[in-house]
């Protein structure tokens, strides 16, 4: 039988259908985010795997610190700035929908550097500029990068809570003479009067973290959770890792993911301890273009295999119906290479 209805009815009719089969869609499709994370981009050497993660089209670019190499003593920072002149050049940074970031030691300027850092205004200058932040953005207005933003995920906000590692960091104690070596720079220092983050940065977390949030992710440059290596990580100062911890602990709900770069190898840790029992587990993504080829380390905290042979990145996909994050580490070429999952508490 042949319909004949009216040229405008049959153009009702197709609306109706299509709106019906979208809300359909809609109601049975849940939101997913995704988070890719990377961190030690060196500017000089081939940049082609932030096209295999702009081609993957992520909600959020997070990047961790070093996204460029321009260690420099001068207080024009003629390097700094070409370097990330260079690293403009190589990378299209606007295929990203959102590009967020924290530094680390080689984009602050100085190799380990810290407060003691001579030119780190300018240095925070370049950095705001090259991720163009916003004229009104708080970071503008302080002292160091360090920042927090919330975004809303289906039925659960997530909020990002970025670390600086490097403005009030104090100096490091350095190993002593008969155990340094390569693999073993620095040493624990219990002092109370060393600092991670300083004064006005910790005040800050601690009202970061008193808001509501059901998922939160910390980033902080350099890890949280490793103990066991000689490099930088925030057990240089225990006190502070504790604090920081403690700090954790006491948030005002919501699951937490941890989040690192600086080593040059991708891991994931996980302290069954932490969190009053509840467990954190801590992803440590690097390095974009410059594994360490030769790296082979165990920490106690460590779970798995560590991931040095490619370039390598992490996902976070937060997926709000099954009330998990899903952390992904991913080769050069978008392969996963190992990954965990974070509950998300529905209270």
């Amino acid at each position: 039988m042949t319909c004949n209805l009216p040229n405008s009815r049959r153009g009702l009719l197709a609306s109706l259908v299509l709106f019906f089969f979208l809300g359909q869609q809609a109601a049975t499709s849940s939101p997913v985010f995704e988070v890719f994370v990377g961190s030690c981009l060196r500017q000089s050497v081939d940049s082609s795997i932030m096209q295999t993660i702009a081609a993957q089209d992520p909600d959020m670019l997070l990047m961790l610190g070093d996204n460029v190499y321009g260690d420099d003593e001068d207080a024009k920072l003629t390097k700094l700035a070409a370097a990330y002149e260079m690293a403009k050049a190589n990378v299209d940074w606007s295929a990203f929908r959102d590009v967020q970031a924290i530094w680390d030691d080689h984009d602050f300027g100085r190799n380990d550097g810290g407060s003691d850092y001579p030119h780190k205004a300018a240095a925070k200058d370049l950095f705001l500029s090259f991720f163009n932040v916003p004229a009104d953005d708080p970071r503008r207005q302080r002292a160091g990068l360090y920042t927090e933003f919330t975004r809303q995920i289906g039925a659960v906000s997530v909020q990002f809570i970025l670390l600086d590692t490097r403005s009030f960091r104090a100096p490091l104690k350095k190993a002593g003479w008969l155990e340094r070596s390569r693999y073993r720079r620095y040493a624990p220092d219990d002092s109370r009067e060393k600092t991670m983050l300083g004064d006005a940065q910790w005040k800050w977390l601690a009202g970061a973290l008193a808001q509501p949030a059901d998922v939160r992710v910390v980033a902080s440059s350099i890890q949280i959770l490793a103990r066991d290596h000689g490099f930088e990580k925030w057990h240089n100062f225990p006190r502070e890792r504790t604090r920081l911890l403690d700090m954790i602990g006491a948030r005002a709900g919501g699951a937490v993911v941890l989040l690192s770069g600086d080593r040059h190898f991708s891991a994931f840790y996980h302290d069954a301890e932490a969190d009053e029992g509840r467990g954190l587990v801590e992803m440590t993504s690097s390095s974009l273009n410059i594994p360490w080829l030769d790296a082979d380390e165990q920490d106690a905290l460590q779970t798995g295999p560590l991931y040095a042979k490619t370039g390598s990145f992490g996902v976070l996909r937060i997926e709000p119906e099954a009330r998990k994050v899903r952390l992904q580490i991913r080769d050069g070429a978008n392969n996963t290479v190992s990954e965990k999952t974070v509950a998300i508490p529905k209270d």
